[in-house]
């Protein structure tokens, strides 16, 4: 099994026991299907990472750095992305159902088509995410610049 290292911005090591993920040139790429269920990635630098299609259900994310991430069909149930750096990431189709998104700078994001059911979307910015398409109810309203 592989064991890749990733450096949290906070300068701690993570593992991740993952044989589907690879570290490229500038960032992860993970296969589809590969599961990361419940992992501490707090902090963690993934920018420009391809997990789409990876299942994350229940991960720690807070304070992670996703920006330019492709997370499309991603399943989030119930992680924590609380803080997290989202700009401009592709969330379209992913399952945020019950995802903690308190703080979270989803500027320029798309969230189309997502599952935003239970959602908490406090404080997030929105500013130009597409959430065309999207289901469920958050627990929050969508901050109205995103509409």
């Amino acid at each position: 099994v592989l064991v890749a290292a990733l450096v949290g911005a906070c300068g701690r090591e993570v593992e991740l026991p993952a044989p589907q993920c690879e570290q490229g040139d500038t960032t992860w790429v993970c296969s589809d299907d590969t599961d990361l269920r419940s992992l501490d990635l707090h902090g963690a630098q993934l920018s420009f990472a391809e997990l789409d299609g990876v299942n994350l259900q229940g991960v720690n994310l807070e304070g992670a750095r996703l920006d330019n991430a492709d997370l499309s069909h991603a399943n989030l149930e119930g992680a924590n992305l609380s803080n997290a750096r989202l700009d401009s990431a592709n969330l379209s189709h992913a399952n945020l159902a019950g995802a903690d998104l308190t703080w979270a700078d989803l500027t320029g994001a798309d969230l189309s088509y997502a599952n935003l059911e239970g959602t908490i979307l406090d404080h997030a910015k929105m500013r130009n995410a597409d959430t065309t398409g999207f289901t469920g109810q958050p627990t929050s309203p969508i901050p109205w610049a995103a509409r």
